[in-house]
């Protein structure tokens, strides 16, 4: 005797990303790196959707600064090193939150004293530093961890786009204070100095968090300020409403960006939140049976 079929539900992510140098810097200092499959540790993009695992994946945008082309430097350490660390990491399929927020905090910390011991061997290299915005992707919801003014946006058909994280910058405080709107912000002329970052030697980072529910067409970006600072939320809005594409997305956001002056270099890391057929699965005497 058998029980009556139950449909599961398996989700699945595509996965886009990005990066463009600009329209006048010389060369490109940010750096990403994506991780579809952290059950797996496979740190590669497909050109097909993925199925998400329950341990998740991972999404990591760095924006490097410093002269000499350090802040390309600074930028490359700090995902290869958060890259190292979950490689090492024994991620469970059900984890808590704070133990999630704990795994991100202790790459970043050590993300951040690996370039303060590459700044110290190399005087060339010395004040480089870089920002960075973490996103662990779960079927359910995602973490976002950041230091600096990269960002992380949620786009849904229910609400639109939302501003996930808080940039670590001057003018953001104007902005908390109720003297600057979001938008005035990403165009004042001191909206390049940070508060935070990795890799000063005085100064340790604090990263901020924040949580959000995704739901199957939710779509989740990640970028430098190469991308906001060249586009009103408005615009990146507009462009993710499109049903389009998310690598198409990706592509015309980086466009518009240089279009508008490209000051700076572009990164677009993107994921959209899809959900597969049903699969039924039937249980009998003997066990679990799917088709």
């Amino acid at each position: 005797m058998s029980l009556p079929p139950e449909v599961v539900f398996r989700s699945s992510v595509d996965i886009q990303a990005m990066t463009d140098v600009g329209r006048y810097r010389a060369h490109n200092e940010d750096n990403f790196i994506v991780c579809p499959d952290l059950s797996q540790k496979r740190w590669c993009l497909s050109d097909h959707p993925a199925e998400l695992p329950p341990q998740g994946c991972l999404l990591v945008v760095a924006d490097g600064m410093g002269g000499a082309n350090a802040g390309e430097v600074a930028s490359a350490i700090a995902v290869e090193t958060i890259k190292n660390r979950f490689d090492l990491l024994e991620i469970e399929a059900s984890q808590e939150e704070e133990q999630i927020q704990r795994y991100i905090a202790g790459a970043i910390m050590e993300a951040h004293e690996a370039i303060v011991a590459a700044s110290a061997e190399n005087p060339d290299r010395a004040g480089m530093g870089t920002t960075i915005v973490v996103a662990w992707v779960f079927p359910e919801k995602a973490v976002m961890a950041w230091v600096g003014d990269s960002r992380a946006y949620r786009f849904s058909k229910q609400d639109g786009l939302k501003l996930l994280t808080n940039d670590h910058s001057l003018v953001w405080e104007l902005v908390m204070a109720g003297k600057l709107t979001p938008d005035e912000a990403d165009i004042h002329p001191d909206s390049n100095i940070i508060t935070q970052s990795l890799g000063a030697p005085d100064r340790l980072p604090r990263p901020d968090f924040t949580t959000c529910a995704l739901k199957p067409g939710d779509r989740l970006l990640l970028c430098s300020d190469g991308l906001n600072n060249m586009l009103s939320h408005k615009a990146i809005e507009q462009i993710l409403a499109k049903k389009i594409p998310l690598s198409e997305a990706g592509k015309k956001l980086i466009d518009a960006a240089n279009e508008e002056g490209g000051d700076d270099n572009i990164t677009v890391l993107s994921l959209e939140l899809l959900e597969k057929p049903p699969k039924k699965n039937f249980f009998n005497l003997f066990g679990l049976l799917s088709v």
